[in-house]
């Protein structure tokens, strides 16, 4: 977690009976206290929110096509060239060499 215990906040917020009982239990059982299993939840909830962040997710697509785009150009320096596989044509055939083993030809 983030925050060391001096640095915490207090604040009150209003639960109903059953928030209250889940988390209670939730946290006798992992022999924590609730105001500790609270902060954490809420904190998973804060990165998750961060994460779907619409903003967010195109820095991560971008940064994800960059490492693509340099693994591409590194193939590419390696190999002498792209490959350029057809999809359909190795769909047709992994589906001919299937219909063979069925049929017993392979």
């Amino acid at each position: 977690m983030r925050n060391s215990t001096n640095s915490l906040k207090r604040v009150q917020i209003l639960l109903d009976e059953y928030q209250h009982r889940y988390l209670a239990q939730q946290a006798r059982s992992k022999g924590r206290s609730l105001s500790s299993l609270v902060r954490e939840l809420l904190e998973r909830a804060i990165q998750l929110e961060r994460a779907n962040h619409p903003d967010l997710r195109m820095i991560q697509q971008l940064a994800a096509l960059d490492r693509l785009t340099r693994l591409r150009h590194s193939l590419y320096r390696r190999w002498g060239g792209y490959a350029t596989p057809s999809v359909a044509e190795d769909l047709e055939n992994m589906r001919q060499e299937r219909d063979d083993e069925l049929a017993g030809l392979r």
